[in-house]
């Protein structure tokens, strides 16, 4: 503390010698001030800031033009000529007559324990006014410079008759809080008084559009003016009428207002919500609606809106004709358009219904589109709207002019690979017709080319020399390419269950590398390919720095969970009861855990668990123990075992994954039918099965569960054979290929070829469960499951199975019900 008071000190010491510069050059026109060495009232030995104290004041009063204080040794000779104590305001007037001072300034500390205080008096001179006290208080010494600081302001507004605002009040609201009507006051305590500002402030508050009236009181007190704002509120709204409607109902014209009963009323959101409804009204088709309101005071502080609606009767479109459309014929421009005429179904598809906003719209449309098929010279006017009582009729004309083809393309600019290697991206060529729409494709393929480089902000023009004589375009892509960036700070939202962690490892993008935007896209695939969130958006913005850019991953999460449990009967299996229990993302971490039991004819157990990530490696790893009783109708099967898996990304290569499985099962075939085959009939016993598979694959899909582009390509080798009393003895290879192409209308083809072999070694044949069965929905449409295959030479009935097998699919896929991912 001592040592903080005498910096303290040598701080005051150096602002009193810059002070007397300051006072060399006074001002003929200044008030003189006299300051008066202050009184300090403490316990602690601190006197000598009595001489301080003055000195800091003076230079701080000093720094204003208008005022000049007396020199501190003409102060104390003053008073020890006159031999008085200055403490109060007579012998202040005294000792300021003898200097010729306008004012005097009395001031003391106090200090108790911490706290601090200041208590200055401004006392004036020549008159007899009321004297002005100045108060400060802190709650260290620290703060003291700030109170002289404060302290010198005041003095100085006083002295010049500067009038300050000492509070802002607000009287007469009941609803609206002082905090709403006070943000919208641009006068603030502290400031200058200003007659101007007070009233804009009136006029601010009236825009609130929440009061009929406003008044302002101005209280003089010793440190300037308190202002009162007087408030009348408007009534509040007891009742909101819709009046005159008889088509449509009044629940469904509330839905569209957003004035609330019980708020203050406020004439400007009444005007609003008025042609809130008339909107909603003509996007039904009444265009000749009338909408007005009024306010019926129901008592002095609360009031009905009434809304009050004429329909008239609703207009749909009857005709939309083109004029001047010689090579596009109407019905391809109608197709784009929003604006539709009345039809048979539009009770369903709301055709029919005009919208001034959505033709404006379809105008735009007609040109882009008129743009794509080379028109490069089309005019649209404007759309001539014509109605009776019933019905509307739209005319659009258009001048098509002559259509213009490509006569050249390059790409000039910034280049990142040579020329030729660009030009592989771009699909438009020469003697092709002029399309915009190709040109956009062009510029977001070259732009995810740049991307790939780090060039987030690339810069492509397409630039256009058009010769009107020969109708042809020179298209020249220029590419600006910027400075390349790098990602910033990842942040995600959205994930209450799942943990960060789980969504940041599928990131291929890290904080600080080079930006590129094929591996923001593959982060997204495979985000989503989790299965955990019904949305996966990956927003960016730029950074903190010009070559930063800053990625939000925005997920929004959907269950992942099912507990089921159930109980029936059947002439088959009599009593079937069933549980199951599956979580695909345990505890937010990834894990995936099933839990299944049904007991019955034909029972089954299984209790599975999956790490994706062991140790936060890309290393997965589980293990499955089954238990499967199946009754069919030539023989009974019971199948006991468990598995271990292990699976890895290869050489970290992106799409591939190699696989390995570790198989144990018994197999207990009984209650054969006599009549069955021969080949089921040796199967009869129990079969003990030790195998190990690999599995190679490469998957580039872009959606697992809704695939739209992409391949899956996988090699299985499985080798059966080996310890804990295996019996059987073969090997297995499958290869499956399957790819899906992109189509119009959010639909898509599906390809697949699927290949498999399998044989017995040493001796033994390949046992009837481990042979090849086609048939079902995932495998060969049409056929019931396992029921495609050689059959029996005993019983041609019964299907045995394969060694060999070959499979082809052609599908078309077409969404059912797209926002749930159900498709055909």
């Amino acid at each position: 503390m001592k040592k903080f008071l005498f910096v303290l000190v040598g701080v005051f010491f150096l602002l009193a010698a810059g002070s007397v510069s300051l006072r060399a050059d006074e001002n003929e026109d200044a008030s003189i001030v006299m300051v008066v060495p202050f009184q300090i009232h403490s316990k602690e030995p601190l006197d000598y800031l009595s001489n301080s104290l003055a000195l800091m004041l003076s230079s701080r009063l000093d720094a204003y033009n208008e005022i000049t204080t007396l020199d501190e040794s003409v102060v104390s000779e003053t008073i020890k000529r006159l031999g008085i104590n200055i403490e109060d305001e007579e012998s202040a007037r005294k000792t300021g007559g003898e200097t010729k001072a306008d004012w005097v300034i009395l001031g003391s500390l106090t200090k108790i324990g911490e706290p601090i205080s200041l208590d200055i008096k401004i006392v004036d001179v020549a008159t007899n006014k009321p004297t002005v006290s100045v108060f400060y208080e802190d709650k260290a010494m620290k703060g003291l410079i700030n109170g002289v600081n404060i302290a010198a302001k005041r003095i100085h507004n006083k002295i010049l008759g500067k009038v300050i605002i000492t509070d802002i009040t607000i009287r007469g609201n009941r609803l609206i809080e002082d905090e709403a009507i006070l943000y919208q006051i641009k006068s603030k305590a502290g400031e200058l008084f200003s007659q101007k500002k007070i009233q804009d402030d009136i006029q601010y508050i009236y825009n609130m559009g929440c009061f009929s009236d406003i008044q302002v009181d101005s209280t003089d007190e010793p440190l300037g003016k308190k202002i009162t704002f007087i408030l009348k509120e408007n009534p509040e709204i007891a009742e909101i009428k819709i009046t005159g409607n008889k088509e449509i109902k009044s629940e469904d014209i509330q839905e569209e207002i957003d004035i609330k009963l019980h708020k203050i009323l406020n004439y400007n959101e009444v005007k609003n919500n008025s042609l809130k409804i008339k909107r909603f009204y003509v996007g039904k088709g009444y265009y000749d609606v009338m909408v007005d309101y009024k306010v019926d005071n129901t008592s002095p502080n609360k009031a009905a809106v009434i809304f009050q609606i004429v329909e008239h009767h609703p207009m749909k479109i009857k005709k939309i004709s083109f004029i001047g459309n010689e090579n596009l014929k109407s019905r391809k421009l109608k197709k784009i358009m929003e604006t539709r005429k009345k039809g048979l179904f539009s009770f369903i598809s709301g055709a029919g219904i005009f919208k001034e906003e959505a033709l404006q719209q379809d105008i735009d449309r007609i040109k882009a589109f008129y743009y794509d098929h080379g028109y490069m010279d089309i005019v649209v006017g404007d759309p001539e709207v014509k109605h009776d009582k019933k019905w509307i009729r739209i005319t659009i004309s258009v001048e098509e002019g002559e259509q213009y083809r490509i006569s050249d393309v390059k790409i000039a600019g910034d280049m990142v690979e040579p020329e030729e290697e660009l030009m592989k991206y771009v699909k438009i060529t020469r003697e092709e017709i002029f399309s915009r729409r190709k040109i956009y494709d062009d510029i977001m393929a070259l732009t995810d080319v740049y991307g790939e480089y780090g060039y987030a902000f690339v810069d492509i023009t397409p630039l256009t020399n058009i010769n009107a004589d020969d109708k042809t375009v020179g298209l020249t892509y220029d590419i600006v390419q910027g400075e390349k960036v790098y990602f910033g700070k990842i942040t995600i939202t959205g994930n209450d269950r799942t943990r960060d962690k789980v969504i940041r490892r599928e990131m291929r993008v890290k904080e600080g590398n080079l930006y590129n935007n094929k591996k923001l896209k593959k982060s997204k695939e495979r985000i989503n390919n989790l299965g955990y969130f019904e949305d996966v958006k990956l927003n960016s913005k730029k950074g903190s720095e010009p070559d930063k850019m800053e990625i939000e991953v925005k997920v929004k999460e959907k269950m992942t969970g099912m507990i089921s449990a159930g109980a029936g009967y059947s002439s088959v299996d009599n009593m079937v009861g069933m549980f199951q229990i599956s979580q695909n993302n345990f505890l937010g971490k990834g894990l995936r855990v099933a839990l299944m039991a049904q007991l019955g004819g034909n029972s089954r157990y299984k209790f599975a668990v999956t790490e994706p990530y062991l140790f936060d490696k890309e290393i997965s790893a589980g293990f499955d123990i089954f238990s499967t009783d199946l009754e069919y109708d030539d023989f009974d099967s019971k199948n006991q075992g468990f598995e271990l898996s292990l699976g890895l990304i290869p050489f970290g290569w992106e799409d591939y994954s190699l696989g390995f499985s570790y198989n144990f099962s018994n197999v207990e075939i009984s209650n054969i039918y006599p009549d069955a085959d021969y080949e089921i009939r040796e199967s009869e016993g129990d079969t003990k099965t030790s195998s190990l598979a690999t599995v190679f694959a490469r998957d580039t899909i872009d959606d697992r569960f809704y695939p739209m582009q992409g391949s899956i390509n996988s090699i299985t080798l499985e080798f059966a054979g080996g310890p804990f009393g295996a019996s059987e003895d073969y090997v297995k290879t499958m290869v499956d290929s399957k790819w899906y192409f992109p189509f119009k209308w959010g639909t898509a083809f599906m390809a697949r070829g699927a290949m498999g072999y399998a044989r017995g070694y040493g001796g033994k044949d390949l046992p009837v469960f481990e042979r090849f069965f086609l048939g079902g929905l995932d495998s060969l449409r049409g056929f019931e499951y396992r029921h495609v295959g050689p059959r029996g030479e005993e019983n041609p009935d019964d299907v045995v199975g394969g060694n060999k097998m070959m499979l082809f699919n052609f599908e078309y896929l077409f969404p059912l019900i797209k926002a749930a991912k159900i498709r055909g």
